[in-house]
């Protein structure tokens, strides 16, 4: 969270039993809601690995879009993953909520 820049990053961890049950993407909508009206927020951006299909469709899903591909940028079990970082700008996503 950066109050100056107006932004925060999201993340998002659901135990495996609860997966592709809605609770991941009603989650990220309320975050989203909060951030943007009660916190003013300018945007909200995360980082998710490139091979992670289900997160990516997940923060697509919610108005986020992929800005660039950062190389080798985790670190996991013995080797470099590279992600990708995606931004939802709050005047986007509040105009699609008319």
């Amino acid at each position: 969270f950066n109050p100056l820049h107006g932004r925060a990053e999201v993340g998002i961890a659901i135990l495996e039993e609860y997966r592709r049950k809605g609770y991941a993407r009603e989650a990220l909508r309320l975050l989203a809601g909060y951030a943007f009206h009660a916190l003013r927020l300018h945007q909200l951006y995360a980082y998710v690995t490139c091979d992670n299909e289900a997160s990516l469709a997940l923060f697509e899903s919610c108005g986020f879009t992929r800005k660039v591909a950062l190389k080798q940028w985790f670190y996991n079990e013995g080797d470099y993953q590279d992600a990708y970082l995606l931004q939802c700008m709050g005047a986007d996503y509040l105009l699609r909520l008319k």
